[in-house]
């Protein structure tokens, strides 16, 4: 039996289309408006009398959101939130700004709750809608197929217990997600795809964590030590940028895949392997359907993603690291810290 994919418009569930200026509320469901740290960054921080459109304000305040994540008090990311212990803005504040945000993140509040607990479960984003009808149709009904292979005998999932988890798993909506290949728009409406996760499972080890410091110490000594003894310029570029450099392994904390235009040329989805401020540190292609396709979470925190074939570049199809991640790009030139190696 063909699967039907739930539209949009059927996850909004108890939302309100409601005038903000007549008393009225933002919908009273669990969890409530304010909840999740985006939405708390966003009524600490919006500015009621800026003329900066909304939509910008948005925006501007969900990137500041996500570069301010190491920094997001401890009582905003709970491991499970219950209404007793959730810090909310007082209602009035929350239903003004709410209605503020647009149409876009008020479909969406509905689906950010498990989006925030569930972890190593696959996201999938489809960015792509062809104009013609039956091109699209065709598309869809690819999709759809794809992602119920995908369902189909993963031990993570219980059709009987998550059903609802499968509708939000899949990110698909002309209106909202028609990005083309600016795939980084969805964290401007979701930005739980980001982080923080929930209070238990913080993506990395703190600084004051004693095993994670002495880990880390340990890996970028590693690093170092490997650059020096690499001979000539080429050598040391491939020790630092090559697939076996644990430190771009190390940075990665979760993943998306994305179907894209090629996706539905070459049946192969986009795989992003994401930093934690939504960069992707290397990507790949992953045929459809793939058996590995739901062990992707495991792969990643059990450190057997490094030797896929998605990521290592032993095998086809390997993986391309992101230019900011090289040897002196934007963020490698901070993160390996042996700059100063490659002038010897």
């Amino acid at each position: 039996m063909e699967q039907t994919l739930p539209n949009i418009s059927q996850l909004t569930l108890s939302i309100r289309q409601t005038d903000p200026n007549a008393n009225s509320d933002v919908p009273e469901v669990f969890p409530p408006w304010g909840a999740f740290p985006a939405e708390q960054y966003l009524l600490h921080h919006w500015d009621l009398p800026s003329s900066e459109p909304n939509q910008d304000q948005r925006r501007r305040l969900i990137n500041d959101f996500v570069h301010a994540l190491d920094d997001i008090p401890e009582e905003w990311v709970l491991a499970s939130p219950t209404p007793k212990t959730m810090v909310i803005a007082p209602q009035q504040l929350r239903s003004e700004i709410f209605w503020l945000l647009g149409a876009s993140w008020e479909i969406w509040n509905q689906s950010r709750d498990p989006k925030w607990d569930y972890q190593g479960i696959n996201i999938w984003l489809r960015t792509y809608y062809a104009e013609d009808a039956e091109e699209k149709a065709r598309d869809s009904a690819k999709l759809a197929a794809w992602f119920e292979s995908s369902v189909e005998g993963n031990p993570n999932i219980d059709p009987s217990i998550d059903g609802t988890m499968i509708s939000w798993r899949l990110l698909d909506d002309e209106l909202i997600f028609n990005f083309g290949t600016d795939w980084e728009r969805v964290f401007e409406i979701i930005p739980e795809l980001i982080g923080p996760k929930s209070g238990l499972s913080r993506r990395f080890l703190s600084d004051e964590d004693s095993v994670g410091k002495r880990f880390r110490e340990e890996v970028f000594r590693e690093l170092r030590e490997n650059v020096a003894l690499s001979t000539g310029l080429q050598e040391k570029l491939i020790t630092i940028e090559g697939s076996d450099n644990i430190v771009q392994y190390c940075s990665v904390h979760s993943y998306l895949l994305v179907a894209d235009e090629t996706t539905f040329t070459t049946d192969e989805l986009l795989i992003l392997f994401l930093d934690l401020k939504g960069h992707y540190v290397r990507q790949s292609r992953i045929k459809v359907p793939d058996d590995d396709i739901f062990m992707l979470g495991d792969m990643i925190n059990s450190g057997k993603i490094r030797d896929a074939r998605y990521w290592t570049d032993d095998f086809p199809p390997g993986s391309s690291l992101n230019p900011k991640y090289r040897a002196l790009g934007e963020i490698g030139r901070e993160l390996y810290g042996v700059e100063d190696l490659l002038r010897t």
